[in-house]
């Protein structure tokens, strides 16, 4: 149910205000995007300030579920956090993704490393194969390409794609 909520929130940020145009504006081209007015700087600091502030939200919920906590806890779940986002149809390269789309590759994700474990198979050997696959598709490696074909993602509707001038 939080999830729900964070995602809701993080997706009228990002499609109905003008912050969320300019963290796309930013993500896309950083460059074109000072050219244009916008204070990059700015923009990242309180795009890194949102992320620390999920982090804490992420926490809160993890801690109480376990109970204890060590200080080796979410090693290497950055990578599965980019694998996530870039199954969900974001290109690596910045200016192209839905956040739904995210949710989608989180989920399937986490679909897969529980079937995985139920069936006794090592499954960080298939989240690298997905995560070397998803990352050598041609979305992720050029923007450009994304810009010249439709880019569906996980949700089957096209991807606004950024383009810069």
């Amino acid at each position: 149910m939080v999830i729900l909520a964070v995602t809701a929130v993080a997706a009228f940020i990002l499609y109905r205000t003008r912050y969320g145009r300019h963290v796309v504006a930013v993500g896309s081209n950083s460059d074109v995007a000072r050219y244009s007015g916008i204070a990059v700087n700015r923009v990242r600091t309180i795009a890194f300030v949102i992320q620390g502030l999920c982090v804490a939200i992420a926490v809160l919920l993890y801690v109480p579920r376990l109970g204890s906590t060590s200080a080796t806890t979410g090693i290497l779940w950055e990578l599965q956090a980019i694998t996530a986002v870039v199954v969900g149809g974001t290109a690596l390269k910045g200016g192209a993704g839905r956040v739904w789309g995210t949710i989608c590759g989180a989920f399937i994700l986490e679909l897969v490393g529980n079937i995985m474990l139920l069936s006794n198979f090592i499954s960080e050997y298939l989240i690298g194969a997905i995560q070397v696959r998803s990352s050598s598709s041609p979305c992720s490696s050029s923007a450009r390409w994304c810009a010249n074909h439709e880019l569906t993602g996980l949700t089957g509707r096209p991807v606004p794609i950024w383009k810069s001038p």
